[in-house]
This record gives structure tokens, C-alpha cells and sequence, in this order.
């Protein structure tokens, strides 16, 4: 008999995610569908479809059901493969993509079904392999026998992987129960945005709110806990959290030692909309500086475009460099060299590890390839431009559009070491915050 409050498959999903996800999810809260998102539906539906010709070409057609099946066919184990079944048990409705037959230890009559999932990801998350131990509790309900594993299809070239569902069915448990409790209520969660936002429905509605209500989880970086504590202590705004900070000494700034990152200077530099740096930037260039810029789909390892911006002749230039696969990797990346060979002395500057990782990978696959003259020839300088203690006044890491294509934030200078920055076509002026010497 199913509860009160069925929690189905999709809203367990979503759970993991976000709790207001969950509950809007719940309730039949509508969301405006902006073009990313529907292209992104259309992309999973055309995989799901691939994905399940390639399960159901090893598996004869007579042994093949598409639709739910009885109780009696489940745990008699009557077919191979079930397609798209509706799995009603106490806590909701599993919905997985396919359940396929699994012969138990103790004979051919000890048979049972477990879950099949698509993932268009080269990598399962953590939140595919509990919602495939969501499936496996209600296929233990109903065919009377719990599956110790699951599957996975991911990627590209469909690659299955088995799951093991037996510890996670009890982390799946608990994640139901306090699901439960959330989705009881009359009235949405208390609001907090994350990581998943970007790729959320309600994105858009959420960020509204959050703005409205000055939030203190516009701070990406503040932790769910970090935030718990500031609303205890009676700060529970942006704008409160500001007045909270307190510039470091100037003998602890030139000591060496390590400052943490301090949220309330975050804070502090959006209700000023300036941008601060504790410390003076320092990047020291040798030779000609060559701004790189790699993108690529980190799941697969897959690098599909570098990105080259330098000086030449008194002219800024800027190259982009292609791969339509994996296998024109190899070319790309030595189209790069050859341009990088033509610059008097050039010296890399990067934002970030993603980079620093690409070229190690790069340099592994011309040494496999048999190409090591390509890279002892072509002598770079690698500086990863990492500006130490940098609060800017955006709410994220991505640098917002704003009067027209550009974003530039102003600065109060207060002594000597500004510095202009340039990335991606955009400026961003840094200067140094005021210190106090007490």
C-alpha cells in the first residue's frame, strides 16, 4: 500500500540534490523551461533510447516485456529484461529505466531482478548509485528477495557497470525517512542554494528569492554549517554578515602565514561593489605572455578546445584551436605547439588547475605517441595566475554581463600594487583593501 506522501523516483533524485527541489517536485510546482534545459532533456531522451537498444540487442524478444509487470511474473522470474516498469511499494514508486533477472546463489529456482539505470555521464554520482538503491528497495518489497546489485549504463560507447546496492539500500533508507519528514510539511524547506543550481529547473525562482531575502547562501563558498553558525550568532543576511569583518595586521599579512578565506570579506565586497585583495598581487612574467584557456568535458577526460591569447607586433592575437574527438587530440595539441613555438620565449598563464592538468595529460600523450621532440623543443614558462585572497563583488565565480558584454568593478586603491588583469575579454581592476596597523 503506498503512503501518504509517495516519494517517486524522480523526487528522490532530487532530493539528494536540493530539499526545495524535492518538495517544489512534490507539490507540481511548474517551471519555465529555458533552452539549455530542453536541449538537455532532448539529449538524455536520444542516449536513453540508444541505451536501451544496446541492452535489449543481447536479449532474445520473446524473453523482452516492456511496461510493469504482476507480482507473480517478478518473483517467478518469467523474463529476462522488463522495460520501463512501475515498481509501487510502501515508501513511493520506483521508476527504473529497465530491472533485469538475476540468478541467486542456491540454485536456478532462486532467481530476483535488479535495477538498470541510464547515465548519460562517463561517471556515476554518488546520487545515481543511491536512487539505483531506491529501485532495489522496492523490487526487495514486491519480488520478495533483495538484489545485491545493480547496473549502470554510462557514456558514450554505453559501458555497464555493476553496482553494489547492498550497504547503500541502508543509506537509501534513511534519505527516505528524512525525505518524508520534508515533503509532510505544508510549507517549502528553508531555502539554500548549492552547487546544483545551474543545472536546475528552478534556478531562476530560487536565486529571486535568495536575492529578495539578501540570503547568506549567495556565498558559494560559505558552508552549510558555516552558515548554521552566523544565524545562531544572530547574522542571517549578506548585508549583517559585511559589518562582521575585520582587517588582518599588517605583520601577519608579510609573515608568510596562510590567511583562510573569510566570507565576511565576500560579504563585504558585494555591499560595497568593490572588488578587495588582501595582500600585494605579484605575478611575475619572464619572456611573452601567453594567456591560455583549455575547455573539455571533465567526466570523459576529453579536451576539446585551447584557447591562445598573446602580443604580437604591438597587435593582440588570438587563437583557437579545435578537437572534434578524442583522437584529434593529439593534433590539437600540436598545433598549439607549433604556434607557441613561434613566440620569442612564452610564458603560460593560466587560471586554475583544470590547465595545469591538460598539459600533464598532453605532454603523457606525445610521449606515448613517440612526438618527445615536440616538447623538449618548445621551452615554456607555466605560471598559474592565482590572486591570493581575491573577494570580488559577484555572487559567483562567473563574472556576470552587465552593462553590455563586460563586467568591470571598481576599486578604492589605497596604496601602490593595482594591477589590471585581463581574462576572456573581460577586465577586472584590483587594487589593495585598507589595513589596520593595531
Amino acid at each position: 500500500m503506498l503512503a501518504e506522501n509517495a516519494i517517486s523516483g524522480p523526487v528522490f533524485a532530487a532530493y539528494l540534490e536540493c530539499e526545495t527541489k524535492a518538495y517544489l517536485l512534490q507539490q507540481g510546482v511548474p517551471s519555465p523551461s529555458t533552452e539549455t534545459q530542453a536541449l538537455r532533456r532532448v539529449l538524455e531522451a536520444r542516449f536513453k533510447r540508444s541505451a536501451l537498444d544496446s541492452l535489449q540487442a543481447s536479449v532474445p524478444e520473446h524473453e523482452v516485456l516492456v511496461g510493469t509487470p504482476s507480482r507473480e511474473i517478478l518473483r517467478a522470474g518469467r523474463y529476462s529484461l522488463i522495460l520501463g516498469p512501475d515498481l509501487p511499494f510502501s515508501h513511493g514508486v520506483a521508476r527504473p529505466d529497465a530491472i533485469e533477472r538475476l540468478l541467486l546463489p542456491g540454485g536456478r529456482t532462486r532467481v530476483t531482478y535488479r535495477p538498470v539505470r541510464f547515465c548519460w555521464a562517463e561517471k556515476p554520482t554518488i546520487a545515481d548509485r543511491l536512487t539505483l538503491a531506491f529501485d532495489a528497495l522496492a523490487i526487495m518489497e514486491i519480488a520478495g528477495r533483495p538484489p545485491p546489485t545493480g547496473r549502470v549504463i554510462v557514456g558514450t560507447k554505453y559501458a555497464k557497470q555493476t553496482v553494489s546496492v547492498t550497504k547503500l539500500s541502508t543509506k537509501a533508507r534513511g534519505v527516505l525517512k528524512a525525505a518524508g519528514v520534508i515533503l509532510a510539511k505544508t510549507h517549502a524547506p528553508v531555502l539554500a542554494l548549492n552547487k546544483h543550481c545551474p543545472a536546475c529547473e528552478y534556478q531562476a525562482r530560487c536565486r529571486k528569492l535568495a536575492i529578495e531575502s539578501d540570503d547568506l547562501s549567495l556565498l558559494p563558498t560559505m558552508s552549510a554549517k558555516a552558515r548554521k553558525k552566523k544565524i545562531n550568532n544572530g547574522v542571517g543576511t549578506v548585508t549583517q554578515l559585511s559589518y562582521t569583518f575585520r582587517p588582518p595586521r599588517r605583520k601577519r599579512i608579510g609573515s608568510g602565514v596562510t590567511l583562510k578565506h573569510d566570507p565576511a570579506l565576500k560579504a563585504l565586497a558585494i555591499r560595497t561593489n568593490r572588488t578587495h585583495v588582501i595582500g600585494t598581487p605579484a605575478l611575475p612574467l619572464a619572456g611573452t605572455a601567453v594567456y591560455l584557456d583549455v575547455e573539455g568535458v571533465p567526466d570523459r577526460s576529453f579536451y576539446y578546445l585551447i584557447g591562445l591569447r598573446f602580443r604580437s607586433d604591438e597587435v593582440e592575437v588570438q587563437r583557437s584551436i579545435w578537437a572534434d574527438d578524442e583522437g584529434s587530440e593529439r593534433e590539437m595539441w600540436q598545433s598549439c605547439l607549433r604556434i607557441l613555438k613561434q613566440i620569442g620565449e612564452p610564458c603560460l598563464i593560466h587560471y586554475g588547475s583544470y590547465e595545469t592538468h591538460f598539459l600533464k595529460r598532453m605532454r603523457a600523450l606525445l610521449r606515448r605517441g613517440g612526438r618527445r621532440h615536440l616538447c623538449r623543443r618548445t621551452p615554456l614558462a607555466c605560471r598559474q595566475s592565482g590572486i591570493p585572497h581575491l573577494q570580488s563583488n559577484l555572487f559567483s565565480h562567473v563574472l556576470k554581463r552587465a552593462e553590455g558584454d563586460r563586467t568591470v568593478s571598481r576599486l578604492s586603491v589605497v596604496r601602490s600594487g593595482g594591477f589590471r588583469y585581463q581574462r576572456h575579454g573581460l577586465a577586472l581592476c584590483l587594487g589593495v583593501v585598507p589595513r589596520s596597523d593595531t
